[in-house]
């Protein structure tokens, strides 16, 4: 019976630690209009495989004063020099009738960087700021060529 309780405890423990260990990224619409997200991770400076590429061709829809959330695979978690790529359409799927197409890249590291981070998106730009409070393996690290 002392087994079981063990390994009861012992099986509760992992499950948190790893539902809960995994960083992530909130995207916030504060459009008028409707955002198309797109998000896709690969290895840093190698152009993504084929199921990679077509995981990343379906978006998620984000209604008007709604927010989506994106974590990490485990696989991502596991694998060294790896990225998170985040697009968006704001208003059409389709790029030319969209009103703006934006994008922003993270390393994930375990060095610098946040578990969690929220991007608020408006009309005219974006806002990026981190979510304190949260255990992670790995971290999000906003690219430099992002940073402006």
């Amino acid at each position: 019976m002392k087994k079981i309780a063990l390994f009861s405890c012992f099986a509760i423990f992992v499950f948190l630690l790893v539902s809960y260990g995994r960083p992530f990224v909130i995207i916030d619409n504060e459009t008028d209009n409707v955002i198309y997200l797109y998000s896709g991770t690969g290895e840093n400076g190698v152009e993504p495989n084929e199921e990679e590429a077509s995981d990343s061709m379906n978006p998620v829809r984000i209604e008007k004063g709604k927010s989506a959330k994106v974590p990490l695979t485990f696989y991502d978690i596991a694998m060294k020099d790896r990225k998170l790529y985040l697009g968006w359409k704001i208003g059409n799927i389709i790029s030319s009738q969209a009103t703006a197409v934006r994008y922003k890249e993270f390393d994930i590291t375990s060095e610098e960087g946040s578990c969690a981070v929220k991007i608020s998106i408006k009309e005219g730009k974006d806002l990026v700021r981190s979510i304190s409070g949260n255990f992670c393996f790995k971290k999000l690290n906003l690219t430099l060529k992002n940073k402006r």
